[in-house]
């Protein structure tokens, strides 16, 4: 019922949504100042939430920051837990798509032959309410494969289909297989803050190790990002929203 709850709630917390709302809504209405307000309303959520400038500032201030520290020692990590998101199937041409999340997976390809850590776990299942797909950690382990990574250093937790189960079932692989902490937790900086409540409360003794930011670090901005609405920022807001509400849900539920 939590699964089912939190996808709908997705569709919900979109400011694409919203404006959507307020257009359908405004072109069915018969009152003039209602329709009125609801345009207004539709043209400031766009210009409210294609704010480069609003959005790089809070999602800032909301992601987890790099920590160089925590790849300075010389032993390597026993496991990188990879989360899933980074990743679709696409049935027509048979292969992994990549999403903008690929930092997910490509850092811990890379710490892998940095000889960093010495083994991938890949946790993450279909997150699919309407349609059954393949897990993504099991079509993952190839492109892990095709990049250079032993067979025998993949392991794949293929059922978790949120984040509060990529903890529990992590957690079980780790001690079934006798793995040891501290583990590295790669995930994008602005999951980071739920993911790590989540193994926390799992119990697990990890080190974060954020990638994929959405903010960037420069404090310039350019005309277009305090005046011009922007797609791509509308996107990011979704991203941003939706794991401020995950976090409220998680907490509420016990979860974390």
């Amino acid at each position: 019922m939590f699964f089912v709850l939190s996808k709908l709630l997705v569709f919900l917390i979109r400011p694409l949504t919203w404006m959507m709302v307020c257009g359908l809504w405004a072109i069915f209405t018969r009152n003039p100042q209602r329709r009125r307000n609801l345009l207004i309303a539709s043209v400031l959520v766009l210009f409210l939430f294609g704010n480069g400038v609003l959005f790089n500032e809070c999602a800032y201030a909301w992601e987890a920051e790099a920590d160089s520290s925590v790849m300075k020692s010389d032993k390597p990590y026993s496991v990188a837990l990879v989360l899933g998101g980074y990743a679709a199937w696409d049935a027509g041409r048979k292969r992994a798509q990549l999403s903008e999340a690929a930092d997910r997976l490509y850092y811990p390809i890379a710490l892998y032959h940095e000889q960093k850590v010495r083994k991938l776990l890949l946790t993450g299942g279909s997150g699919s309410l309407m349609q059954r797909q393949r897990s993504e950690a099991l079509y993952s382990r190839e492109l892990l494969l095709r990049a250079g990574v032993h067979d025998s250093d993949i392991i794949i937790e293929a059922a978790s289909r949120n984040t509060f189960e990529n903890a529990r079932f992590s957690k079980k692989c780790c001690d079934s297989l006798h793995l040891k902490g501290p583990y590295l937790l790669v995930t994008s900086a602005s999951h980071m803050p739920r993911a790590a409540a989540c193994f926390r409360k799992a119990g697990m003794d990890f080190n974060p190790y954020p990638v994929h930011f959405l903010s960037r670090t420069s404090g310039s901005y350019e005309f277009k990002d305090w005046f011009l609405p922007s797609s791509e920022v509308l996107f990011h807001w979704e991203l941003l929203v939706k794991e401020w509400v995950g976090m409220l849900a998680y907490q509420f539920s016990g979860k974390i």
